[in-house]
């Protein structure tokens, strides 16, 4: 009964209500939060406050930029109108002041006219073909810093030790040409001169591998090592209006910073030549593995100008095998004065001998420069003689006499060698560099026993990146590096693999070969062998020490035919038929090779001399030369050190008797057994180091 009193309405009315309450809110949600009300008509189009303020914000930055960018009116002068210089009217005695409305409209900025003349942007020139060569070593190379363009000095990385680690890498070598780069950009009509120069903001490379059929793979981009690498925005925006371009101060401080980074000639050597040889020297006990990095000698650029990378400026370590052998046998020597005591002859009497001999060398070589008109040589041989405790008074005073004739010649060389070295000072700040010279870069990513060739290009500094109503093509003034031509392809470099297999008999009654693998590891040489049968993988141990070729051995030929090659000392080349066993081997990868126990013995015997030439040359100090001309060691004593043996050795004296020539000839043999002794002395050592025992 109670159910039927209820009206339909007051059954319901709460969800009318709640149904209202939602409608309302969807409105308001729809209108005030998704749609704006307030909106105000911008170009035709109705917009919104957001939009409203988005684009007065971006049509403000477009104004300033181009009234930060416009270049100033310029004005005719105009002839003196009569009068000009009568007598002034008296000043009045109430002064007019005109009405002026508050927040005055910004003016807008006037479009900048064309130039008259516009320049096509020019090309960058390619480097010329690359010479590349490869090393290895175990050295503490620093990681590279990032140096961001306009920061005073690149970000250092965290400090801490540097541990020493095996380094494989190539090094790309070719030619620059400055003069024939500035002539490109003349005949282009680029103006003032400064624009002129080359300004290098990076060296780029790029390799291709060899594939197992021979082929070429495709090119991929290297990132050489550099100690410091200088980055930055390659390209700024531009803003167009009507017929004219320009761009913000914030591009135009990122193009300045550019100029600021790159734009001497110290910061454009350190692009095109980044150091690396400086970090094989070696840090206390670590050996020195400068020798391994080589470029070069000579370098020919695209417009036929010579580069002699032996001079000074370039800073390079040469390798003078002639002298490393000079100083590396004297350090197998006997002790300083042992020979000469027992000829009777003292130790200090033979090292003035040699002082004597040296003292004569200097004035000799002395008159030589006066003859060649190199005073400025002779000069500093002379002093030297004066200076030199082993000369005589007579010998002094013949180079004091010399240096008092030839006094005005050496004043005037003196006077014209600091003229040019004036002139060099003056020209450094608009000249980037010499009219042609090399460049070098370091591809450290390299896998050992891999074949590469590799091309280089240069990304230069753009001269009118941001002055766009200059060029052909205002586009291109947004670009603040501009790349440059590729050049040839450099002839293919193997990298050293760090293990060699040498197959160097076999027996046919066993069906087994013998194999001998050499490993390079943290800048030391492991050797083994073991016999290997068909079916068997070429891993094995020795001692402590680990072997693993990665190769399966796939068949065993006892009797191959080959030709052998030989050349004799007339250097007629002959050829005999032998038979000689082969070895066949597939590694993981599926390559196949081919091993001759003939070639391999060969191999084996030149890995060994090559092998024992770079011990001699990390342990000695003779085998590393001096930047620009070879500096040799004078004939003073060495200091001493005791060997494994228990035996005194030093630098060999220069002075030997007839009787100590022949002892020495006698104990040749003795000295070698020694030599070989200590050289497996010191690789024991080394075993028991590197394994705790």
């Amino acid at each position: 009964m109670a159910k039927q009193n209820v009206s339909l309405v007051e059954r319901h009315v709460e969800k009318l209500i709640v149904g209202v309450a939602g409608a309302t809110l969807l409105a308001v949600m729809v209108f005030y939060v998704i749609l704006s009300p307030h909106k105000a008509e911008l170009g035709g189009e109705q917009i919104g406050p957001k939009k409203f303020y988005a684009a007065l914000r971006e049509r403000a930055d477009n104004t300033r930029a181009r009234m930060g960018s416009a270049p100033p009116d310029s004005v005719g002068l105009e002839a003196v109108p009569d009068g000009l210089f009568d007598p002034p009217p008296p000043a009045p005695t109430r002064i007019a002041v005109a009405p002026v409305p508050l927040n005055p409209a910004v003016p807008e900025l006037e479009v900048t006219q064309r130039a008259l003349r516009t320049v096509k942007l020019a090309e960058v020139l390619a480097p010329s073909k690359p010479v590349v060569t490869t090393g290895r070593a175990s050295a503490r190379i620093p990681e590279p810093v990032e140096q961001y363009v306009g920061q005073a000095a690149p970000l250092q990385p965290e400090a801490g030790f540097l541990l020493p680690a095996d380094w494989h890498w190539v090094t790309i070598c070719a030619a620059i040409s400055r003069k024939a780069q500035r002539e490109v950009f003349q005949a282009a009509g680029y103006a003032p001169k400064q624009r002129r120069e080359l300004v290098v903001a990076e060296v780029q490379a790029e390799r291709r591998q060899r594939l197992p059929d021979g082929q070429w793979g495709p090119p991929e981009v290297v990132r050489p090592y550099v100690p410091r690498r200088v980055t930055g925005p390659t390209e700024v925006q531009l803003f167009k209006q009507e017929d004219a371009y320009s761009i913000t101060a914030d591009a135009r401080a990122v193009i300045d910073s550019y100029h600021r980074t790159l734009g001497t000639d110290v910061d454009q050597a350190g692009i095109v030549r980044p150091a690396f040889q400086e970090f094989l020297a070696g840090e206390g006990e670590d050996p020195d593995y400068r020798w391994a990095w080589t470029v070069p000698k000579t370098l020919e650029s695209r417009d036929g100008i010579e580069i002699d990378l032996k001079d000074e400026e370039y800073g390079i370590y040469f390798l003078d095998e002639e002298d490393s052998t000079r100083l590396t046998a004297g350090l197998a020597g006997r002790r300083p004065g042992a020979d000469a005591a027992r000829a009777g002859t003292s130790g200090t009497d033979a090292f003035d001998a040699a002082g004597m001999r040296r003292v004569k060398d200097n004035l000799s070589k002395a008159s030589e420069a006066i003859g060649k008109q190199d005073y400025l040589e002779a000069d500093r041989l002379l002093q030297e003689v004066v200076a030199d405790p082993a000369a005589s008074e007579l010998d002094k005073a013949n180079a004091e006499k010399l240096r008092k004739d030839h006094r005005l010649d050496i004043e005037r060389a003196q006077y014209e060698q600091d003229a040019k070295e004036r002139e060099r000072q003056e020209t450094r700040a608009t000249v980037l560099g010499p009219e042609a010279e090399p460049l070098w870069v370091n591809d450290t990513t390299v896998e050992p026993g891999k074949t590469y060739s590799y091309r280089l290009r240069l990304q230069a500094v753009n001269p009118y990146a941001g002055w766009a109503n200059d060029l052909e093509n205002p586009k291109d003034a947004g670009k603040v590096v501009v790349d440059g031509q590729w050049s040839q392809w450099s002839d293919p470099i193997t990298v050293k693999p760090t293990k060699y297999l040498f197959f160097t008999s076999a027996k046919e009654d066993e069906k087994a070969a013998r194999v001998e693998v050499y490993e390079w590891s943290e800048g030391d040489w492991d050797n083994g062998n073991t016999w290997v049968k068909v079916g068997q993988t070429v891993a094995f141990k020795k001692g402590r020490t680990e072997f693993n070729y990665d190769a399966l051995v796939l068949d065993i030929d006892f009797e191959r035919p080959y030709r052998d090659r030989k050349e004799g000392r007339d250097g007629r080349i002959s050829y005999y038929d032998k038979a000689t066993a082969a070895l066949t081997l597939v590694n993981s990868r599926g390559e196949v090779e081919e091993r001759i126990a003939v070639a391999d013995n060969a191999a084996k015997t030149e890995l060994r001399a090559e092998k024992d030439k770079e011990e001699k040359y990390c342990k000695s100090e003779g085998g590393v030369g001096r930047p620009g001309p070879t500096i040799r060691r004078g004939p003073g004593p060495r200091e001493t050190f005791r060997r494994p043996g228990g035996e005194y050795r030093g630098e060999r004296e220069s002075y030997r008797r007839p009787d100590d020539y022949r002892r020495r000839h006698e104990s040749r043999g003795r000295d070698e057994y020694r030599d070989r002794d200590d050289r497996l002395e010191r690789r024991r050592r080394d075993e028991r180091h590197r394994t705790g025992r």
